[in-house]
């Protein structure tokens, strides 16, 4: 045997096992391409998925936003209700002190004046009588703001 023909026999025994190579190769082309269209459906899946996720995780915050406020609101009107309740308390207090201490020293005046047989006191200044009015007023007015507050709040 020949040194060429060492050669050929040599090339044509590697030609003999590229061949079934090369069809391995030829094969895996045609199966990337199906691979590949599976991996771009699987993508789209994904993305499908993902969006609905999405959306799940938009509605989920939204409510919990909802019932936050909700929940701020109702405690809020709890707590205002209170306080309009402890003003209302303090105000009638801080009436009753007032009238009792002016209808107490009148009264007292009057025992007095009734005793000593005295000509009656003259009468409280217009100007007086007046700002008490006022003053009565402006308590009622305000009690009746915040009772209505409530009221549209419920």
């Amino acid at each position: 045997m020949s040194l060429n023909n060492a050669r050929e026999v040599l090339i044509a025994e590697l030609l003999g096992e590229f061949d079934p190579l090369i069809q391995r190769v030829e094969g895996l082309q045609a199966q990337m391409t199906t691979a590949q269209a599976g991996l771009l459906a699987s993508a789209a899946e994904v993305l499908a998925s993902v969006e609905t996720h999405r959306k799940s995780v938009q509605s989920l915050t939204e409510h919990a936003q909802r019932s936050a406020v909700n929940h701020i609101i109702e405690r809020t009107n709890v707590v205002c209700e209170g306080k309009l309740a402890e003003l209302t308390t303090a105000m009638h207090r801080a009436a009753r002190t007032a009238f009792d201490a002016e209808l107490g020293r009148r009264v007292d005046h009057l025992t007095s004046a009734l005793k000593t047989r005295e000509p009656a006191p003259p009468p409280v200044t217009p100007w007086r009588q007046r700002a008490a009015m006022v003053a009565a007023m402006l308590g009622s007015a305000l009690c009746g703001s915040l009772l209505t507050i409530l009221a549209s709040r419920s």
